[in-house]
């Protein structure tokens, strides 16, 4: 004879259904709306930040990261000249060099320009997942699980009463716990739309 589900488990699975829709929709669109300069302007770079970006992982690909630390460029901040190595963060352009370096290994014919003209787009996409996860990790009270726990585990004359008393500290946890996810999901979905973010990620 097949169990029947408490009614619980089939708010959670509502939930978690509503909490992936929210993270796949906010993905999707972090991604697009980074990509209608593209569309409009076809895959150009747009301001002077992103084409020196994209000068600096020539220089690194082609002389190494050593060298690129100790790099003096005289054709930026003019006529000054800037110091490489102190005033950018390398970051960026190391994950650039290595994805053209990975995607040449595999034989996928793709050209560093176009790596960094839509590297941003997709950093920005992936950005929403690590809000997901840091805003599910900042609401969760530390300790949470504990009281759960102390509360299944509680000694008591009768059995019923332990076992109630656990199926209602497992309800609340997941009652907890399926909220946090979806305010965590809710903060994604913002932060895949918020003005000054897109201004910083666009395709370009």
């Amino acid at each position: 004879m097949a169990k029947l589900q408490p009614p619980h488990s089939n708010n959670n699975n509502s939930n978690n259904t509503l909490r992936n829709i929210i993270l796949m929709l906010a993905y999707i669109l972090a991604f697009c709306i980074r990509m209608f300069s593209v569309a409009k302007h076809e895959d150009v770079f747009h301001q002077y930040e992103p084409y020196f970006n994209y000068r600096a992982t020539k220089f690194l690909l082609k002389h190494g990261y050593d060298d690129f630390l100790n790099w003096f460029d005289d054709k930026s901040w003019y006529p000054h000249g800037r110091a490489i190595g102190g005033t950018v963060y390398p970051g960026l352009m190391y994950f650039t060099a290595r994805i053209y370096n990975i995607s040449s290994m595999l034989g996928i014919n793709i050209t560093l320009r176009k790596i960094c003209v839509y590297i941003s787009p997709f950093i920005a996409a992936n950005t929403i997942l690590v809000i997901y996860l840091l805003a599910c990790e900042a609401l969760r009270k530390p300790g949470s699980n504990n009281k759960t726990m102390t509360n299944g585990t509680t000694t008591n004359n009768s059995n019923n009463t332990s076992k109630n008393k656990n199926t209602r500290g497992k309800i609340k946890s997941s009652s907890i716990s399926t909220r946090v996810e979806l305010v965590g999901a809710t903060a994604a979905f913002f932060m895949a739309i918020v003005p000054s973010f897109v201004d910083r990620t666009i395709a370009g």
